[in-house]
């Protein structure tokens, strides 16, 4: 496994808050020690590696249909993707670099459709986040959660627009200085060497939220920038991102954290259906969107294709394997 390097931020009790910056010799997945992890960048192998330790895998991978990287109004172009990842693979990973001519950079891993599956996500869990580069610019911006809305009860939204006070992203920087973005300083959590090592952030959310006080998300299906980065606007500037995961003990992520009622959920070749509890049945495939949906307490699913989906009935949620 490639050598990386934790950048963490603590908050202290007082008038501000004081980041301390965490140097591990060899944190990659194996350091971070988690049971669940919700994945955004990360390769193959390590994904299945995971999956067969035994973790929880939410598979939030890039897919170009409604998980996309989008570069913003071409202010960057693709960056050289010929050396390892972060577990020297060569798949998983974004480069970019600065575009000629532009007053500002930016890129972000949008989410579009029914959103993803983060009703597990808590305060606990830990925002990691590698980078790498060999020229970077004097200090990165660093997004996480801008989403219009985190939950499908829509508690985070108003019309199109994000209730800022309910749901707000955090917003943090990495290099030498203080990220600016026109007057506003996002908190650095961390520098590092432009020497074409690994790198990574390495966070909890509680922390984030001490560091950022807007900060703040309500668990549920996630739609919008789950991450961007602003690398300033010094052309030819480069960069390469890579292991994004949310991460944490497994009582508190995933659909196995979310209560149960007095439902049951009953699958036949043909239907699902929910006895006690209240009516009204959605089942969604392994990466959160939604499939079918019904008011009733019985639902037809013999058009639906061969796997493993999860079915909500009320506060009960199991998972299901429909052939």
């Amino acid at each position: 496994m490639k050598k990386m390097t934790l950048l963490a931020a603590m908050a202290v009790c007082g008038m501000g808050a004081m980041n301390a910056q965490y140097m591990a010799s060899d944190p990659g997945i194996a350091a971070t020690n988690g049971d669940v992890y919700y994945v955004f960048n990360l390769d193959a192998t390590t994904v299945g590696n995971l999956e067969a330790a035994g973790k929880t895998v939410y598979n939030y991978s890039l897919d170009n249909v409604e998980r996309n990287w989008w570069v913003w109004d071409g202010t960057m172009d693709p960056g050289d993707s010929s050396y390892p990842g972060v577990d020297f693979q060569m798949d998983g990973y974004t480069s970019q670099v600065v575009a000629n001519g532009v007053t500002w950079s930016g890129a972000g891993f949008d989410i579009e459709g029914n959103g993803v599956d983060l009703r597990g996500v808590n305060d606990d869990m830990h925002f990691h986040f590698g980078i790498r580069s060999t020229n970077a610019p004097s200090s990165f911006a660093v997004v996480f959660g801008d989403g219009n809305t985190w939950t499908s009860q829509e508690l985070c939204t108003e019309g199109d627009k994000a209730k800022s006070s309910v749901c707000a992203p955090a917003k943090i920087s990495i290099g030498e200085t203080a990220f600016n973005d026109d007057g506003a300083i996002y908190p650095k959590v961390g520098e590092f060497d432009p020497n074409g090592e690994w790198v990574a952030i390495d966070i909890k959310l509680s922390d984030l939220k001490k560091l950022y006080p807007s900060f703040n998300f309500v668990p549920g299906f996630f739609r919008g920038n789950i991450y961007s980065i602003l690398a300033g606007a010094v052309a030819g500037k480069s960069f390469s991102i890579d292991a994004v995961y949310l991460y944490g003990p497994k009582a508190q992520g995933g659909v196995e954290g979310v209560a149960a009622d007095e439902a049951q959920i009953v699958v036949s070749a043909k239907t699902v259906s929910v006895i006690g509890g209240e009516e009204g049945i959605d089942i969604y495939n392994v990466s959160g969107q939604l499939v079918k949906s019904t008011e009733s307490t019985i639902v037809g699913v013999e058009d639906l294709t061969p796997g493993i989906y999860v079915v909500k009935a009320g506060n009960a949620v199991k998972k299901v394997v429909i052939r």
